[in-house]
């Protein structure tokens, strides 16, 4: 009898402080790396995305409907703590877009963490022979969790700031610092990127802005950014389409 109280005062718990938020602020020192998408970081660009990028901010775009796209490069990290804010410009509706998490070893999984600018968030997990075929394969995208309305996510064209923390085998994903889910499993070697997509309908454009990375594991390999030919710019301009 007692388990039983015992659980069901831990759901309660649970269940009131996902309602009311548990806030973890940005970790209180400088972070170990700060995306300047430069060449020399190595950023690989796939699917149908469009990207501009100069300093610390990116936009990327998808023209048209039931279309993904990707960025994803700088240094090869273990345990870390990713951030990035994201403000959608053009294309509300029927997309997402967020944070990408791919491992760079066997088995290579791929982890989404995209919101809407309807107020939803989602977590999702890919797996494929390589890091290449994961992202390529948007009918084999499994939910760890599913779309979910969220208080935490702001709607409409307004910035959201997005973070991950994955150390030892879990990771942990926050909204506007604001706890959102957890998910188990996840060690391994991994590099950060960016990832959007379209519905119904295209036109969609995200500005990315400082994404920043923290080491927990003092094993980042900076030197694993490969550099990538000239400058990564975008194939043509970001379309921002009217619906």
């Amino acid at each position: 009898m007692g388990g039983l109280v015992l659980a069901l005062g831990l759901g309660l718990l649970l269940a009131l402080a996902l309602a009311l938020g548990w806030r973890r602020p940005t970790l209180p020192r400088p972070p170990d790396w700060q995306a300047t998408f430069s060449s020399d970081e190595g950023w690989q660009q796939g699917g149908s995305v469009q990207a501009r990028c100069d300093e610390d901010l990116c936009l990327l775009a998808l023209p048209n409907p039931a279309q993904q796209g990707w960025l994803v490069g700088g240094p090869i990290w273990r345990d870390l703590e990713i951030e990035v804010t994201i403000t959608p410009l053009a294309g509300l509706g029927s997309a997402d877009y967020g944070l990408l998490l791919q491992r760079t070893e066997p088995p290579f999984t791929t982890l989404l963490f995209l919101i809407g600018d309807d107020g939803y968030v989602s977590i999702w997990r890919s797996q494929g022979e390589s890091t290449a075929d994961a992202l390529r394969s948007p009918t084999h995208w499994a939910p760890l969790h599913p779309w979910q309305e969220w208080p935490h996510v702001r709607r409409g064209m307004t910035a959201n700031r997005l973070r991950v923390r994955c150390q030892e085998m879990r990771c942990r994903f926050f909204v506007n610092d604001e706890f959102t889910a957890e998910v188990e499993g996840e060690g391994g070697k991994k590099q950060v990127g960016l990832f959007l997509r379209t519905y119904e309908w295209g036109g969609l454009t995200v500005r990315f802005q400082t994404l920043r990375v923290w080491d927990l594991g003092g094993d980042a390999d900076p030197a694993s950014a490969q550099s990538a030919p000239g400058e990564m710019r975008m194939q043509g301009t970001p379309t921002c389409g009217d619906h």
